[in-house]
């Protein structure tokens, strides 16, 4: 034998030992947890400082942890742990700043337009054709969800009418 055991075992991984071992990938893992020991491979994916600055930057810049987490590639749970063992952050500020980006975001939303009376009958005209609500909301510039529901809307109201 050339080798140290230990030394060969070093460059696998959990998998690999597991292989080696003649176990299951989670018995190596839970084994290695109970003797205190390090994982097998060093992992390269440990906070580092840079980006641990984005997220508290983002969070000030109005953005949720599950938004942060999708842009630095960590669970939004990691995420807000990390900004809580580094120190937390200024709350007020923080809300402000989501405060400001919904109010920026809800700006830059179009606003549905009221409907028309000349737009119902529209509406009606179509529906007493027989289209599709697809060649509806075409027709009228607007979604066929929106059309559907005022049509049902409308067929409610004149259900209504004590006439």
């Amino acid at each position: 034998m050339s080798a140290n055991p230990q030394a060969r075992l070093q460059d696998l991984d959990y998998d690999g030992v597991a292989k080696a071992l003649g176990k299951s990938p989670e018995a190596v893992r839970l084994l290695s947890r109970r003797m205190k020991l390090s994982s097998p491979r060093p992992r390269d994916d440990y906070w580092t400082d840079e980006l641990t600055e984005r997220v508290i930057k983002r969070l000030y810049e109005g953005f949720s942890y599950a938004e942060i987490s999708l842009e630095v590639g960590r669970t939004a749970e990691a995420c807000r742990y990390r900004v809580k063992i580094c120190g937390g952050l200024d709350r007020k500020k923080v809300e402000q700043a989501k405060a400001q980006r919904r109010k920026e975001f809800s700006s830059t939303k179009p606003k549905p337009k009221r409907w028309t009376g000349k737009e119902f009958d529209q509406l009606n005209a179509c529906v007493d054709a027989g289209y599709s609500w697809e060649k509806i909301g075409k027709a009228m510039g607007r979604t066929p969800e929106a059309c559907r529901y005022q049509w049902k809307r409308l067929q409610k109201e004149i259900a209504a009418l004590p006439f």
